[in-house]
């Protein structure tokens, strides 16, 4: 997706398009509760003002208390608290014409569990480290349509705001050792559609950004000297993509391509001196293409298709242009104007089926990546020095198999049913430097569900099932496989009337193991329960 989207989107992007308010207006009032001392309140209201306004908006309080999981017991220190709001506001004067304005603002507050003496047999309950991460963003978009709608104008400017605290001091003055970084993005994208006849559409446009990430410290409660200076990042990029259509509509191509200059500037900290500091910059730029091409047989039946495009990920500012001494370590972090973005090359070939009731995709994909930025660290006249390198090739494959089937009066009863299927098999993970398997990718995914309705309640069971990986055993710093693990989630619906709904699920339904990372097993068999109310 580096064709559109630019740098780090070299395994895709998740688009979140949040709600503008549509149909007639409506207010939800929800409340939930459930294992753990959790709980959960929410406020949601939107619709269709009248033909000029329409809005959405949000608002949720939610926590839990320390959880348990089913081999240690209490996991001590693992309570969160979030919170969030936000919404949209669209005006459109006529019908060629809208304005929206939007935002919103979210916060998660956590504490770290750690172990009773550094041993995986018991978690400290005495321990008080934690973090709070929060992040908003407001934006102002404008869509214009044109020419009896062969032009399609958007243009949007935003903010954006995303904080990470950890305090992480001793047992009862956890404030007393701080790590603050605090990301602030200001930015335009603009972009023109032109749909030039039913066989073409030209889609184009440029994004102008700005991000600065500032760092902060404090050392025994007073401020001090972080681990990172601050680091400034001027982003310019143009896109194009032609998306075309021959012999009926049964040759699809896609033709994309992005350019990306990049001026990154690295800066003395918020807070403390870092010694020897010079302040520098760098300008390096970068271009991303991509075709695409799929045919359909059968009219709609059978679609082939092929990708093939190139992704990268941008070096830091640090990377690129530091010059410091940490007081702390006495190391010298030098960086390297010569470093090259992170590159790969995905090719992939797939068929999709649609018949009826059942969707079938398959993929086959192939990524060849390169250039991966690496630390390096060498002594010079006495003086340690750190910087960074390219360094390090790798091949990743394998396919992705996707399977939905939709089923009216299942078995000849009045349930109407929705199975679902989505794998990943990674044939192929190699370390083209090692030779070894790539750490911390499983051997293979599998998620699955079913969802099953009558009459006024819904049912949902999913199964979820991770392979085995390699990862880094941090207590050792040796090399060994993490095992695979799987659960089931049960959920409940039934609506009461035309203004009630109440929810009931079941949480890791037969109270497995599950181990996202190592030594942090996820919480046993819980509960919730929710009673919503719409007006």
């Amino acid at each position: 997706s580096s064709a559109l989207y630019g740098s780090a989107a070299m395994g895709g992007v998740i688009n979140v398009i949040t709600k503008k308010g549509d149909g007639e207006l409506a207010t939800m009032l929800k409340g939930e509760v459930g294992s753990f001392n959790a709980s959960k309140g929410e406020v949601s209201s939107g619709g269709v003002v009248n033909e000029q306004f329409r809005y959405d908006v949000t608002a949720s309080y939610e926590e839990t208390g320390d959880y348990d999981d089913p081999k240690f017991g209490t996991v001590y220190n693992s309570s969160e608290r979030k919170k969030n709001i936000g919404g949209n506001l669209v005006f459109t004067p006529s019908a060629n014409h809208e304005f929206r304005v939007g935002g919103n603002y979210a916060d998660l507050f956590g504490k770290y569990p750690s172990w009773l003496d550094g041993a995986y047999s018991e978690y400290d309950p005495d321990a008080d480290q934690n973090f709070d991460k929060s992040h908003g963003y407001t934006d102002f978009e404008y869509n214009g349509h044109f020419l009896d709608d062969t032009l399609h104008y958007r243009a949007q400017v935003y903010y954006l705001w995303d904080r990470n605290h950890w305090n992480s001091g001793p047992d009862g003055y956890p404030e007393s050792e701080q790590s603050k970084y605090t990301d602030k993005t200001v930015g335009t994208d603009q972009q023109l559609v032109w749909t030039i006849n039913d066989q073409n559409k030209l889609l184009g446009g440029f994004t102008l950004e700005q991000l600065k990430k500032e760092s902060e410290g404090v050392s025994g409660g007073e401020p001090s000297t972080p681990y990172t200076p601050n680091l400034k990042y001027k982003t310019q990029a143009i896109y194009l993509e032609d998306t075309a259509s021959f012999l009926d509509d049964r040759l699809n191509v896609v033709l994309a391509g992005r350019y990306d200059r990049f001026d990154s500037e690295t800066l003395p900290p918020e807070t403390g001196e870092l010694d020897d500091f010079n302040k520098r910059n760098e300008v390096y730029d970068h271009f991303s293409p991509k075709l695409a091409v799929g045919y359909k047989f059968m009219g709609d039946t059978l679609r082939v298709r092929a990708n093939v495009g190139s992704g990268f990920k941008t070096p830091s500012a640090d990377q690129l242009s530091a010059d410091y001494v940490q007081p702390a370590t006495g190391v010298h972090y030098l960086g390297n104007p010569e470093l090259e973005p992170e590159t790969s090359w995905t090719y992939d070939i797939g068929f999709d089926v649609f018949q009826d009731n059942l969707t079938l995709n398959l993929d086959y994909f192939y990524t060849d990546f390169k250039d991966k930025i690496v630390s390096t660290s060498e002594i010079v006249d006495g003086e340690k020095i750190s910087r960074y390198a390219n360094r390090g090739d790798a091949v990743i494959a394998g396919f992705d198999i996707n399977l939905q089937w939709r089923q009216q009066n299942l078995f000849h009863s009045p349930v109407d049913a929705t199975f679902w299927s989505n794998a990943t098999i990674n044939t192929q993970k190699e370390d083209k430097t090692t030779g070894e398997d790539l750490q911390y990718l499983s051997d293979y995914e599998w998620k699955a569900g079913v969802i099953a309705n009558y009459e006024r309640f819904t049912g949902q069971l999913n199964f979820v099932l991770v392979g085995p990986q390699m990862i880094t055993n941090y207590d050792t710093y040796e090399d060994e496989e993490k095992g695979s693990f799987d659960f089931w989630d049960l959920t409940g619906l039934y609506r009461i009337g035309n203004d009630w709904e109440i929810t009931a699920s079941i949480l890791n339904l037969f109270n497995q193991d599950v181990e996202w990372v190592r030594g942090y097993i996820m919480p046993e068999r819980n509960y919730r329960v929710s009673l919503a109310y719409r007006f």
